[in-house]
């Protein structure tokens, strides 16, 4: 009787400890259904902000405070995403043409923007990190190789801008390298052929002033592309 009663709540333990195991499995499950819910939706809010409601009210008369409020809060959107983006490399590649889009609106050279150059180029170096992140992930991932490039060209723009002409072309010179591998692998889309023309255009207008020959071998081989 003794060794049954023993075996008995020896049972009675392990049954009632599995059950708390799988209660808090359980929970735990849920936490992190509601947290992948919560972290959708905000990100499908930045991309609301960014690509949807900005655009909406962009050529409105009078709202450039509107558009900086909402950069304010874009911005604010893409960091939390940026602090929990983990190993995403889709996620990552999202995060960067958004950073990309946050910095044009910031202040991209030679476009209508709200003045604030210091402001795009910290979110274009954001979304080039994030790029970066993507492809050392996936390595082929073709939307994160748009983004690496446009966004070094982007850089290059701002400092160009700057008058500081070293980093400016470092950084143009990586994007078009950049766009061009993209072009040239196997199966690559038409689209990363247009890149490439306008990323060299892109370079010939930089290097027009200081160094016209290689402006023009730049507008050639944009022709040719």
């Amino acid at each position: 009787r003794t060794h049954v009663a023993a075996v008995t709540a020896g049972l009675v333990l392990l049954v009632a400890g599995a059950a708390a195991v799988g209660w808090e499995a359980h929970v735990a499950n849920q936490e992190r259904a509601k947290a992948q819910r919560r972290f959708d939706e905000l990100r499908g809010l930045a991309k609301s902000v960014i690509f949807e409601l900005h655009d909406g009210i962009a050529r409105l008369p009078g709202s450039t405070e509107l558009r900086k409020t909402l950069v304010t809060r874009a911005l604010s959107y893409l960091n939390s995403l940026a602090a929990d983006s983990g190993d995403d490399a889709g996620l990552l590649t999202e995060m960067a043409a958004a950073y990309r889009r946050v910095g044009d609106v910031q202040g991209r050279a030679n476009h209508a923007n709200l003045g604030d150059p210091v402001g795009a180029l910290t979110s274009y170096q954001k979304g080039l990190a994030a790029a970066q992140a993507a492809l050392a992930r996936e390595p082929k991932r073709d939307g994160a190789a748009r983004e690496a490039g446009w966004l070094n060209l982007m850089i290059g723009e701002i400092y160009l801008a700057k008058r500081e002409s070293a980093p400016a072309l470092d950084h143009m010179q990586d994007g078009v390298k950049i766009l061009r591998a993209r072009a040239n692998r196997a199966g690559a889309p038409v689209e990363s052929q247009s890149d490439l023309a306008a990323a060299l255009l892109d370079m010939a207008l930089a290097l027009r002033l200081t160094d016209p020959a290689r402006a023009r071998a730049s507008l050639a081989d944009s022709a040719a592309v």
